[in-house]
Order: C-alpha cells, then structure tokens, then sequence
C-alpha cells in the first residue's frame, strides 16, 4: 500500500539525482531563505545534476514532497534547528514574538 500523502515513490528517480535536488532545497530553507528561492535552487540543482529540462518545473517539487512526506523529521531538521535559535535569541533579549520583518533583524548567531 502506497501513502499517498508522501506523494510518488523515491525510486521513481536516480538517487544522485534526488539527493542533490532535495539537499539543495533543505539546506536552503534551513538556511532561512524565502520559499521561492529555496525551489529555484532545487530546480537548478536538479538541472545541475542532469535531470530532464522538460521536467524541471514538476519533478523537483515531487521530490521534495515525497521525501517530505515520508522523512518528515530529517528533512525539516535544519529548519527548525534555525527557528530554535531564533527564538533563543529573541527571548533572550526579551522581544518575543520577535520582529515580522525578517530584514529588520539583526544577524542571528550560530550555536557554535
């Protein structure tokens, strides 16, 4: 039985393939980038990385829904360890719910 929340199969492309389209977009929206950007990188990385140019509006999105659906927990990782320390960081200094304007705020430190 498939769940279909999860959207197609993994196996339905390369996993070169997959891995680099799906990391780009990960890494991107954990990152703190606007959505938009976050699939214009996946679309890119997808290219990059020999998919089919036809293909290119629909399949990274499957990608990422699929991959999504099905680890749910990896996949988000990055981007919510970014929302954590941003909350840190403003209830640290006692501004909470922070600014929303994002471009308004200043540089948000690493955990290192």
């Amino acid at each position: 039985m498939v769940d279909e929340r999860a959207g197609l199969p993994v196996t339905t492309w390369p996993r070169e393939l997959l891995l680099t389209t799906i990391l780009a977009y990960r890494n991107a929206h954990g990152a703190g980038l606007p959505e938009g950007d976050c699939v214009t990188l996946a679309v890119n990385a997808y290219l990059g990385a020999g998919g089919n140019p036809d293909l290119a509006q629909r399949a990274p999105l499957q990608m990422i829904a699929s991959i999504s659906g099905r680890h749910p927990e990896w996949f988000w990782r990055p981007a919510h360890r970014r929302m954590e320390r941003e909350a840190r960081f403003w209830k640290a200094r006692r501004q909470w719910p922070p600014p929303l304007n994002r471009s308004t705020w200043p540089p948000i430190p690493d955990d290192t």
